[in-house]
C-alpha cells in the first residue's frame, strides 16, 4: 500500500495538472479559434459553457468520492480531462470541413471537461485533508493551493518555451495528463481501500447550513479575482494607451509574475501563518482592499505594479484559509460533498465577476477600482460573519 507522503504528492500532482490546463487554455484561445476557423467570441463562449458545468459536476463527483474513495474518483476526473484534450488536439490538427461539425466537437470536448474533469480539484483538495491530521488543516490547504498556483505557472512556461510550436504544447500537456492518470490507476490497483475519512451522518442541507459563510467567502473572493482578471487588460490599455498586441503581451507578463508571486506567498504562509490564521485572514482582506484602492487611482506603471503586489498577497493567502476552515469542520460535514459545493461557489463567483467587469468597463473611467474596493468590503463582512459563527459553534461544542 502506498505511503501517506506519496499519496499527498499524488493529490498535489492532480491539482497541478488540472490548473496547468486552465492556464494553457486561457492563453491559447486565439490560437484555437484560428486553427478551428471559428471566431474568438464563439470559442470563448464554448469554453465558458464548459466551465459553467462545474456547478453540477464538482458537487456530484466530490460527493461520489466520499462514498467510493478519492483515488477512483480522481482517475475518472483525469480521464475526462484527457479525453477532452484529445478531442481538442484532433480538432486543432484536422478541423472538419463543415463548420457545425467542428463546433459540435468543440462543445462536446467542453461538456466532457465540465461534467467529468470538474471532479479533480475538489477531490484532490479533499484527499489532502484526509491525509493530514486535523491540526494540519491549514498546512494541507496551503499545499493544495500551492499545487494549483504552480500548475498555472507551469502552464505559462509551457507557452513561453514553445510559443512557435503550439501543437507541441498541447501534445506535451496531454502526456502529463496521461502520466497522472496512469499513476492514479496504479495506486488504485495497489490499494483497494483509498485513504479517506469516516463519513459523518449528514445531508446536503445540513452541510450547506454548516458551510454557508465559507461558501459566501469563496463566492465573493472569486468574484473579486475574476473582476480583476477580466478588467486588467482594459485598465492597462486605458492607462498606457497601448495597442492591442502590446496590451496582451504586457498583461501576460503581469499574470506570469503574479502567479509566481502567489506561489511564493503561499509557500511563506504555509510556515509563518501555520497557527496565526486570524492574522493571515486579516492580512489577506486588508491587502485586497488596499490593492483595489491603488488599482483605481494608479497613474503610472509603478503604481499599477504596487496594486498587483497587494492583490498577490491577498489572493495567495485567502483561499487556503477558507478551505482550511472547511477542513476543520470535517467532524460535522461530508468533506468531499462540501468541497464540491465550494467549487460551485467558485464557478458562480467567476461568472458574477465577469459580469461586473463588463459593466464596469462599459461605464469607463476608474469605476473598476471602486467596484473592486466595494467587493473587498463585502468580503471583509463575510469573513467577520464566519468568525462569529465559528466562535459560536466552538462555544456550543465545548459547553
Amino acid at each position: 500500500m502506498p505511503n501517506t507522503y506519496f499519496l499527498k504528492t499524488l493529490a498535489a500532482l492532480n491539482a497541478f495538472t488540472f490548473s496547468c490546463a486552465q492556464a494553457l487554455l486561457i492563453v491559447l484561445y486565439p490560437y484555437i479559434a484560428e486553427q478551428l476557423r471559428i471566431d474568438l467570441p464563439t470559442v470563448i463562449a464554448c469554453f465558458s459553457f464548459g466551465s459553467f458545468l462545474f456547478i453540477f459536476g464538482s458537487p456530484y463527483w466530490a460527493n461520489k468520492s466520499d462514498q467510493q474513495g478519492r483515488s477512483k474518483t480522481l482517475s475518472i476526473g483525469m480521464l475526462g480531462l484527457l479525453v477532452s484534450f484529445a478531442i481538442l488536439i484532433l480538432l486543432v490538427q484536422n478541423p472538419f470541413e463543415a463548420f457545425y461539425l467542428t463546433l459540435f466537437s468543440l462543445i462536446l470536448s467542453r461538456i466532457i471537461y465540465g461534467l467529468v474533469a470538474s471532479a479533480i480539484s475538489p477531490v484532490a483538495q479533499s484527499w489532502q485533508v484526509d491525509l493530514h491530521h486535523k491540526a494540519e488543516a491549514r498546512s494541507a490547504m496551503m499545499t493544495h493551493s500551492m499545487a494549483l498556483s504552480l500548475g498555472r505557472v507551469a502552464g505559462f512556461i509551457f507557452i513561453l518555451s514553445s510559443y512557435d510550436n503550439l501543437d507541441l504544447v498541447l501534445f506535451s500537456y496531454s502526456m502529463l495528463a496521461l502520466l497522472t492518470l496512469i499513476i492514479n490507476l496504479l495506486v488504485r490497483k495497489k490499494s483497494a481501500v483509498t485513504a479517506f475519512n469516516l463519513i459523518p451522518d449528514s445531508t446536503w442541507k445540513s452541510d450547506l447550513l454548516n458551510i454557508k459563510w465559507i461558501m459566501a467567502m469563496a463566492f465573493v473572493f472569486t468574484a473579486l479575482v475574476e473582476t480583476l482578471n477580466s478588467s486588467l487588460a482594459g485598465r492597462v490599455k486605458q492607462l498606457f494607451l497601448f495597442e492591442g498586441s502590446a496590451t496582451a503581451v504586457f498583461t501576460a507578463k503581469i499574470l506570469i509574475l503574479a502567479s509566481i508571486g502567489i506561489f511564493l506567498v503561499q509557500a511563506y504562509g504555509r510556515i509563518y501563518f501555520k497557527a496565526a490564521w486570524e492574522r493571515a485572514m486579516f492580512t489577506a482582506v486588508l491587502s485586497l482592499s488596499i490593492g483595489s484602492i491603488v488599482f483605481s487611482t494608479a497613474q503610472s506603471r509603478n503604481e499599477l505594479y504596487g496594486s498587483i503586489v497587494f492583490f498577490v498577497v491577498g489572493i495567495g493567502l485567502l483561499p487556503p484559509l477558507y478551505l482550511a476552515a472547511l477542513a476543520e469542520r470535517r467532524h460535522l460535514i461530508r468533506h468531499g460533498r462540501s468541497a464540491g459545493l465550494i467549487a460551485s461557489a467558485h464557478t458562480l463567483g467567476f461568472a458574477f465577476g465577469g459580469i461586473m467587469s463588463a459593466v464596469s468597463l462599459k461605464l469607463g473611467g476608474n469605476v473598476i477600482g471602486y467596484v473592486l474596493f466595494a467587493i473587498s468590503l463585502i468580503l471583509a463582512f463575510v469573513c467577520f460573519k464566519h468568525f462569529q459563527t465559528s466562535e459560536s459553534s466552538d462555544e456550543k461544542r465545548f459547553a
